[in-house]
């Protein structure tokens, strides 16, 4: 019987091939059973392909031929990851799957490496292929082409993956606690999401020439890099276009026209570069890299740019976040500064701020007016001397645009103790003049109010002495006068 038992380009490089030169050995000492799979694969009308041993020989067919352009011929009967080192880091744990002894499912992958024919998808099919002892020595792939209905379906996968995965990005960055936490969640989460080795966030501070590379992620085993890097030191020509928005693709740094051995030196093997300008300056650099040759597709570059996008968007967001937790804890510093209690409160009478010296006076974080129990713990008195009502209480009266100051009012506390104090309160506006809420200012007066009774109590005793020694000095000199006797006798 011939063999193989077909004839085409391929075949005929099989028989030509210098296999001797392989781990294969010579073509006349091949075993039935790698002959029958050679044979099986070379007369397959779909794209098949087999790979051979832990070198992982290629073996394939025409239909496979035609979509490996200029690396065909030179890729049959040779290694897999020398044929196409810019995506064998990613088929490889598929390739050690199967040696393994299972079979694998890839679905809607373009398998062509010519340009022209970057669009087909093939559902790829890897089975292992055993010897007669039941090893495994090679894997067998067949890729079926999609056709426009399978093409369609595909592309929606991918775009609900792709929006699964935007969703999970926008999650974990509206979790995050602070700016870094967010640039590192999104690295983390792009990184194992292309598997990359490493994902750099590099800030652009151009009035300075630096790029702050302060966040990032890095795979395992991969290395971080400097955290400032001079844009002086960048290429000029990727420079000039980062900052015209225009993303660089590195599919291999050490062969043209990718060739950037500054890269190769700093363990890039492949790098995405993606800008974001903003009103046309250029402020973000969002960095893909991979420590080997990989080849970066449209649809990569464009979820890179998504996420700088709105990578962007929310460290601005987490920024004012933060600005406004510290602007809150000044705020919250002066209040507990203020030598008395004060208070914020909204239309409703509910408060929404104070310090710890109006705690004391509203421990419910409401005003007094609102329930009769606080209600009835303050007391005041007006011009009249009648007991102020809650309806007239300095917050309620703020509420209604009045501003009232210094409101003498006796408060009772929940221990049963009495302390005197000055309320003061004023309505908050908007622009438009409408209230929107009210202050309070609670002054302990108790200590001065007691002083000034005290010192009420001194002069009114006084005054009883002085006048009973001027009844004294009085009922003398009356009586001396009445007897006869003259000023000098008093």
């Amino acid at each position: 019987m011939t063999w193989p038992s077909s004839d085409s380009d391929t075949v005929r490089r099989l028989l030509t091939h210098d296999w001797a030169a392989t781990p294969l050995g010579s073509l006349a000492g091949w075993p039935d059973h790698r002959r029958a799979v050679v044979d099986l694969v070379l007369a397959s009308p779909a794209v098949a392909t087999i790979a051979f041993g832990p070198d992982r020989i290629l073996v394939y067919n025409d239909a496979a031929a035609a979509l490996y352009g200029d690396r065909h011929p030179a890729a049959f009967g040779s290694p897999l990851a020398e044929t196409f080192p810019d995506t064998y880091a990613q088929v490889a744990p598929l390739y050690d799957q199967v040696f393994a002894g299972d079979a694998v499912v890839v679905r809607a992958q373009p398998l062509a490496v010519d340009p022209a024919r970057a669009d087909q998808l093939f559902d790829a099919y890897l089975t292992p292929v055993r010897d007669a002892a039941g090893g495994v020595i090679g894997a067998h792939m067949t890729g079926l082409e999609l056709g426009d209905v399978a093409r369609a379906a595909a592309a929606q996968r991918d775009s609900e993956e792709r929006q699964s995965f935007l969703l999970t990005l926008g999650d974990a960055m509206r979790a995050a606690a602070d700016p870094d936490a967010v640039a590192a969640a999104a690295a983390r989460l792009l990184g194992e999401h292309l598997d990359a080795s490493r994902v750099v966030v590099a800030e652009i501070d151009e009035p300075a020439g630096i790029a702050r590379s302060r966040y990032g992620w890095v795979a395992e085993g991969a290395t971080a890099l400097p955290p400032d890097l001079r844009l002086a030191d960048f290429d000029s020509a990727s420079l000039a276009d980062a900052r015209a928005g225009i993303a660089a693709r590195f599919d291999d740094v050490g062969e043209p026209p990718y060739a950037r051995p500054d890269l190769a030196e700093i363990g890039i093997g492949a790098a995405l570069d993606v800008p974001l300008l903003v009103g046309g300056v250029f402020v973000l650099n969002l960095n893909v890299h991979q420590h080997v040759p990989r080849r970066w597709t449209d649809a990569e570059v464009t979820l890179v740019a998504e996420v700088a996008d709105r990578l962007w968007a929310a460290l601005r967001h987490a920024r004012a976040e933060e600005a406004l937790r510290r602007s809150e804890a000044r705020l919250a510093a002066v209040f507990d500064s203020i030598p008395a209690g004060l208070s914020v409160a909204d239309t409703s009478g509910t408060v929404v701020l104070m310090n710890a010296a109006m705690a004391h006076y509203l421990p419910d974080a409401q005003l007094p007016s609102r329930t009769p129990e606080r209600a009835a713990r303050w007391y005041g008195e007006d011009a009249d001397g009648n007991r102020v009502p809650a309806t007239d209480y300095p917050g309620v009266r703020s509420l209604r645009g009045e501003h009232v100051a210094g409101l003498e009012m006796r408060y009772t506390a929940d221990d049963g103790s009495e302390r005197w104090t000055t309320v003061s309160a004023a309505p908050i506006r908007d622009r438009d003049d409408a209230i929107t809420g009210q202050v309070t200012v609670v002054t302990d007066i108790d200590d001065l109010r007691r002083l000034q009774q005290r010192q009420q109590l001194l002069v009114a005793e006084l005054q009883h002495r002085v006048r009973n020694i001027l009844a004294v000095v009085r009922s003398v000199f009356g009586r001396t006068v009445e007897a006869g006797g003259t000023l000098a006798d008093v």
